[in-house]
């Protein structure tokens, strides 16, 4: 019998995916039509009742409504479970599916997008790879179609649920138009040309700062479109003006070039059955045994018209998304080099010949050993040197190509071009991928102009800033006035230039005469960016490149600790420029990614690089397992350098001043709030000063009023597991100063107060420094009037701490006029959870009882008053189980009566 799902010759094997759905169908069948049953699934019942509901949506077209209703109400795992199957049928079953079910499938999708399910990028992203480079059959056409339409339709849901996807959907577009514009055609040929035209501009106009993600093989795709009018402007306004795009802080192409594109992207262009059988060839075929797979391989995917160009895409996944273990490097099976040798032999046309060897060079261009992985630029050495002598050609026309590249790639910046060849062909001879770039500067078979060329390359490869006392000054005198020119022909370049002033300006020897003063270079540096649309501690940089000027400043300093570091701040600071907020922000960020990342992070990263190159010692930044002791280090010196920079500001900007380092603190930190930023910085700023600044924060009412104020209830509650888990402390040891923010919380808005209550609770319940008995005891014994608020958290707090003697004791002695029902509720409450803990507390209360100078002196009462409804509360409480409370509390070797003359009269209370 024919399966409504798939294709399936009368030869193969039942697939166990298609299987699955079915027998959950048959079986459940009588439960998926109306009324449905109320009973609540197991797990084992809820999966097989999803698998269920999935076979009846993309096999029963009629009833999708009532399916997907019924997906609806049974649903408790976010869809999860349901989208993990669809993305399995898509990767798994997709070619063989029947043309209905394509239909329902994407509709499907467009539900699970509609209701923002977990796992729906998943699901979009699987669905983009089935979409074939070059294929112009009309299924594959259709497909294309159908989700571009999907994604114009659902732009502002997945704008704010998954932002991300919508930057796949644009590589995938991109990369796609290329090959439709080509290819004339039908109506339905020209309607979709122009979706893709409308979706990619839409996405590169108004949202460039997402597009800045895909990196550097953005504009690798644009160009391949710069005959389309709507792409030529597009690419006018990122050579000549970047403003255009209203991306805070991109300013300059070189932005893009240095940001190097995730492996994910490339994976977009290759569907899950190539990068199954590239990664079986590239893993599991031996030398010699290759060819056999590689004529299978073509006739598969790339003999069909069009399809061709999937070269490029094989080429550029190769280099960037398959990186072998070294185990199979070193083994006998077929290396990269030459599978990328064979396809790229395999070419015909020669505009994709040449897009391929672009693909294959790409990240030589703008290569930059603290961004870039070395597996990337890997094969295209080893194709060239291996070609020798057998393939010269290859080496020839390879080493032909690339020069083409470095010429005319990018006119404008070629010196940046030649930079990142150099320093890929440097890191390449020094890590050991090769043994000598002798083997082509000396080949006999290469000609002169080749090899002159390279040598001029090789000898241009970058080296650290040698600085000694015969060039020390004259090199930074030059680079100081050479700095106009240099960030005029790009922010990179200029940026460039200051990494070298800095390292030359802290390393200056004592009593050496500069011609110019440090105030001197402070103006220079902060008018020659911002003449250029950069402008220093504006803020911006947190969501900018780590590699901006903001940040290499703030990085020196951090790393020198020098006086004359200091001067510059101070000057930057005094003339106006936001310095204190950009230090606190760079700090509180690189705490956060060594809290939160397992691996390291890009700033992270960075940071240790430069630490790295900044002290001669080698550090390898590409090991995730860097020390952590290095790390704690960097940090701790981090905020070390902004405390530094906060006492120095008091000293010298704010002499005579009483305003402590604690309101210097806070004033950065509201210079964050005022600004807008958002509420998730701001939680990483308030986390980060709480856990490495806890004597200018802890207790602070200012900055929990910040706290309060600006976080929402998501963001309180990741504090507050913080806080459970003994990771965060925002209240400390201090028990007046939590008292006197209590205290002084009673003029805050209702909804600042229940957020306090919410962190001192979650605080308080797990600590044993703050004397809870004291809180209470001064909370109720203020002249002030205790509010409701406060009542209702101390009620909470009180409930979920164990009955100790001091706080039983504490409960015991509230006054009669502000505490009414208070003490009786919290004994209650003790009865029920603890009451072993609370008779054992009160028998030493009473003891302590007979002694009125120990009670004076541990609960500092001037004289004993004991709580009316607690007393009356407790002799019922033993009344109510046939004990005469009389003889219990006489046991307790206290005299009662003398007790009872202190006390009013029970009646009366």
């Amino acid at each position: 019998m024919a399966s409504p799902l798939i294709f399936n010759s009368d030869y193969e094997a039942e697939n166990p995916i298609e299987s699955s759905l079915r027998n959950a169908f048959q079986f459940l069948q009588p439960q998926l039509r109306p009324p449905f049953p109320l009973t609540i699934p197991t797990q084992s019942e809820y999966f097989n009742l999803n698998r269920a509901i999935l076979y009846g949506l993309l096999c029963e077209p009629d009833m999708a409504k009532v399916h997907i209703k019924h997906l609806h109400g049974i649903v408790t795992d976010g869809y999860s479970f349901f989208t993990t199957k669809l993305i399995e049928i898509v990767n798994e079953l997709y070619p063989k599916l029947l043309d209905s079910v394509k239909g329902q499938l994407i509709w499907v999708t467009s539900e699970m997008v509609y209701v923002s399910a977990e796992g729906i990028e998943g699901l979009l992203v699987s669905l983009l790879r089935q979409i074939v480079g070059g294929d112009l059959s009309e299924d594959n056409l259709w497909l294309c179609s159908e989700l571009i339409s999907l994604f114009s339709t659902k732009w502002d849901v997945l704008l704010e649920e998954a932002p991300l996807v919508l930057t796949s959907a644009l590589y995938s577009f991109l990369r796609l138009l290329a090959d439709h514009y080509r290819a004339s055609g039908s109506s339905k040929m020209e309607a979709l040309k122009r979706m893709e035209i409308d979706f990619c501009v839409r996405g590169l106009r108004e949202h460039f700062h997402l597009c800045l993600r895909i990196g550097r093989d953005l504009v690798r795709l644009l160009q391949d479109l710069v005959h389309i009018p709507e792409f030529r402007a597009i690419w006018r306004d990122l050579l000549l003006n970047p403003v255009e795009f209203k991306t805070p802080g991109f300013v300059d192409i070189l932005q893009l070039y240095r940001t190097r594109t995730s492996s994910r992207y490339f994976l977009l262009r290759i569907t899950p059955e190539m990068e199954t059988q590239l990664r079986f060839l590239l893993t599991h075929v031996k030398w010699g045994s290759q060819y056999r797979y590689q004529d299978w391989f073509s006739r598969k995917f790339l003999c069909m018209s069009g399809r061709e160009t999937l070269v490029i895409d094989i080429v550029r996944f190769i280099c960037c998304g398959h990186h072998p273990p070294n185990e199979v490097i070193q083994s006998k099976v077929i290396q990269r080099w030459a599978v990328i040798g064979w396809l790229l032999t395999s070419c015909t046309k020669n505009y994709v010949e040449a897009n391929a060897k672009l693909a294959l060079f790409y990240d030589w261009l703008f290569f930059h050993e603290s961004v870039d992985n070395i597996m990337n630029i890997e094969p295209a050495i080893l194709l060239m040197i291996n070609s020798i002598p057998k393939y010269i050609d290859v080496t020839h026309t390879l080493l032909e190509f690339l020069f083409l590249l470095v010429d005319n790639y990018d006119v404008q910046r070629k010196e940046n071009v030649v930079q990142g060849v150099s320093s890929a062909l440097d890191i390449l001879a020094r890590k050991g991928v090769v043994q000598s770039l002798e083997v082509l500067t000396r080949c006999n078979m290469l000609s002169t102009y080749l090899k002159e060329r390279l040598e001029k390359l090789v000898s241009k490869a970058s080296s650290p800033i040698a600085v000694t006392s015969d060039v020390h000054e004259n090199a930074l005198e030059n680079l100081f006035r050479n700095l106009r020119e240099t960030i005029r022909s790009s922010i990179v370049m200029g940026v460039q230039t200051l990494d070298k002033i800095m390292l030359l300006f802290v390393n200056q020897r004592v009593g050496t005469d500069f011609p110019f003063s440090p105030e001197a270079l402070c103006c220079k540096i902060a008018k020659e960016f911002e003449l250029r649309g950069y402008k220093l501690f504006d803020q911006r940089y947190d969501e900018d490149d780590i590699q901006s000027p903001t940040a290499l400043i703030i990085r020196y300093f951090i790393f020198s600790q020098h006086k004359k570091m200091h001067d510059m701040l101070l000057f930057w600071s005094r003339n106006g420029f936001s310095v204190g907020p950009c230090l606190l922000s760079y700090t509180s960020r690189l705490a956060h990614e060594v809290t939160e990342s397992t691996a390291m992070s890009p700033l992270l990263k960075f940071h240790v690089e430069k630490y790295s190159s900044f002290t001669n010692n080698a550090i390898d930044s590409s090991n995730c397992n860097v020390d952590k002791e290095l790390v704690t280090k960097l940090v701790n010196d981090a905020f070390a350098a902004y405390r530094c920079y906060l006492i120095h500001t008091k000293k010298n900007l704010l002499e005579g001043s009483d305003i402590s380092l604690a309101k210097l603190l806070f004033s950065d930190l509201m210079s964050h709030v005022e600004r807008n930023r958002s509420k998730k910085f701001l939680k990483i700023l308030l986390c980060s000063i709480f856990s490495y600044l806890p004597d200018l924060s802890i207790g602070e009412e200012d900055i929990m009023r910040v706290l309060v104020c600006h976080l929402d209830h998501d963001d309180l509650l990741d504090m507050q597991f913080q806080i459970g888990l003994r990771k965060l402390s925002i209240f400390g040891e201090n028990t007046e100063a939590t008292f006197n923010l209590i205290k002084s919380s009673f003029d805050w808005s209702c909804l600042e107060q229940y957020k306090l209550w919410s962190l001192i609770r979650s605080e308080l319940a797990v600590s044993e420094e703050v004397q809870i008995e004291k809180l209470v005891l001064e909370t109720f014994c203020t002249d002030q009037n205790v509010n409701s608020i406060a009542i209702s958290g101390l009620l909470s707090l009180c409930s979920c701490r164990g009955p100790t003697p001091g706080l039983v004791g504490a409960i015991m002695l509230l006054p009669n006029d502000k505490s009414l029902y208070f003490a009786t509720a919290v004994l209650a409450t003790w009865a029920f959870s603890n009451q072993s803990l609370l008779f054992s507390s009160l028998s030493e209360f009473l003891e302590k009882l007979k002694n009125r100078g120990s009670l004076d002196s541990d609960l500092g009462g001037n004289g004993i008053l004991i709580n009316d409804s607690a007393f009356c509360w407790l002799l019922s409480f033993l009344d109510a189980r046939g004990i005469e409370g009389t003889n219990v509390l006489s046991n307790f070797c206290v005299n009662i009566p003398e007790i009872k003359s202190m006390l009013p009269s029970c009646d009366e209370s």
